[in-house]
């Protein structure tokens, strides 16, 4: 009986969650890793782990002058990145409305975090002075023994038998929902990463993620930024 009866069909996708990634080319991640060398050298260099969570024993979490030559493409690039996520996210929510034409976005701070074997972030979100905010994580250097395991959900993945395959990944939690959830129809609340060098992502601030410790030697060197989303006068 269905046969002969032609119905249309329409999907209407009601969006928990907006992130974006990229991947910078090599030299953009070589000046920034010289410019972070040439910190972690200097005797003057400033300690952010005082505004920050992490539990970064081995290691160290540093303050950054955005402002160096060293960091001009990657500013510029963040920036740009963060308007091209507002203007996705104004054209796919329909309250979007309370935001003018234009944004004025501004770093509010950038840091780095320098982790070693043992060091980890426990969950937490961002903070920044506009109501409005987003966020980047950055990897400039990852160490072997978390590259040479697969990405989660990938070929050669497996969670279970202490397969240290969730070594130094970060965890994206925008709901309390996991795996199990799936049979009631609820898509998962969270996306798990292992870290690659140059993946750059952006976030809005209040998304709560956690970075689990690692077993291995060698430096996970994280650049971190808070973004600052203003609404201009102009409607």
């Amino acid at each position: 009986m269905s046969e002969n009866i032609k119905i249309e069909t329409k999907w209407h996708t009601i969006p928990k969650l907006f992130m974006m990634s990229t991947k910078l080319p090599e030299p953009i991640v070589d000046d920034i890793n010289k410019y972070l060398d040439n910190l972690l050298s200097q005797e003057s260099k400033n300690d952010h782990s005082g505004t920050l969570v992490g539990q970064i024993k081995n290691g160290e979490q540093l303050t950054i002058d955005i402002n160096d030559p060293l960091l001009a493409t990657y500013k510029a690039l963040s920036i740009e990145m963060c308007g091209q996520y507002m203007e996705k996210f104004k054209s796919q929510v329909s309250s979007a409305g309370v935001f003018s034409k234009k944004q004025k976005i501004d770093f509010d701070e950038v840091w780095s975090v320098h982790s070693f074997k043992g060091d980890y972030n426990p969950r937490h979100d961002h903070g920044t002075k506009s109501k409005t905010g987003l966020s980047s994580t950055l990897w400039t250097k990852v160490p072997e023994g978390i590259l040479s395991n697969p990405q989660i959900g990938g070929p050669g993945y497996y969670a279970n038998n202490s397969s240290g395959h969730f070594d130094g990944c970060i965890d994206f939690l925008f709901s309390e929902l996991g795996a199990r959830s799936t049979e009631d129809l609820h898509p998962s609340g969270t996306l798990t990463y292992r870290p690659e060098v140059g993946r750059m992502f952006i976030f809005p601030s209040w998304l709560n993620h956690t970075v689990y410790p690692f077993d291995c030697e060698g430096e996970r060197r994280t650049l971190a930024a808070n973004f600052n989303i203003w609404n201009s006068k102009e409607k």
